[in-house]
């Protein structure tokens, strides 16, 4: 929970500094919670979160830095990776084959690129 809190700060304070879960509406975080029916009380959250983020930005005016955003070969390195059974399923359930041997290649090739280039 404190790294999706975390991230969600770091992507908020890029944008703006300023901003802060305080805008977080309370009756959001009521309808998430009764969404993935949760028996927490909503201020209970709220000050989790709140908590937090004050924790997190203690961290960042020590000295530590916001994170770099992720690479987006990084991101993109486990959709390469998923061509490879998805050419494999193509030659187990299709007649003709070299559709199913280009994804596996294409797979393989693109990991493989990827992974070199982070």
């Amino acid at each position: 929970m404190r790294r999706l809190v975390r991230r969600v700060l770091t992507v908020l304070w890029r944008g703006d500094p300023s901003r802060s879960l305080e805008e977080l509406p309370v009756e959001l975080i009521e309808h998430t919670l009764d969404h993935f029916r949760q028996g927490r009380d909503r201020y209970d959250v709220r000050h989790m979160l709140l908590d937090e983020q004050l924790r997190f930005g203690r961290l960042l005016d020590r000295g530590r830095q916001l994170p770099d955003p992720p690479h987006l070969s990084g991101m993109l390195v486990p959709l390469a990776g998923l061509l490879v059974p998805i050419g494999i399923a193509v030659l187990v359930f299709d007649d003709v084959w070299w559709p199913g041997v280009a994804l596996i290649v294409a797979g393989v090739l693109l990991t493989k690129a990827l992974r070199q280039s982070e």
